[in-house]
C-alpha cells in the first residue's frame, strides 16, 4: 500500500513538472524569454517526486 502511495506522488511531481514545463515553453515561445522561476519550479517537483518514491517505493 505504501508502495502505491510513492508511486502516486512521482506521478503526481512529474504532472506537476510538466505544467511548469508548459509554462517555460510557453515563455520561451510567445515572449523570446526563459522563465527562471518556472524550470526550477519544475525541476524541484520532479525531484520532490522522486524523493517521494525513493523513501516510500524504495524504487529509483
Amino acid at each position: 500500500m505504501i508502495e502505491r502511495l510513492g508511486n502516486v506522488f512521482y506521478w503526481t511531481g512529474c504532472a506537476i513538472a510538466a505544467l511548469f514545463g508548459f509554462f517555460v515553453l510557453e515563455g520561451l515561445i510567445m515572449h523570446g524569454e526563459l522563465i527562471p522561476g518556472a524550470a526550477v519550479a519544475a525541476v524541484f517537483a520532479w525531484l520532490v517526486g522522486r524523493a517521494f518514491r525513493y523513501v516510500l517505493a524504495g524504487r529509483f
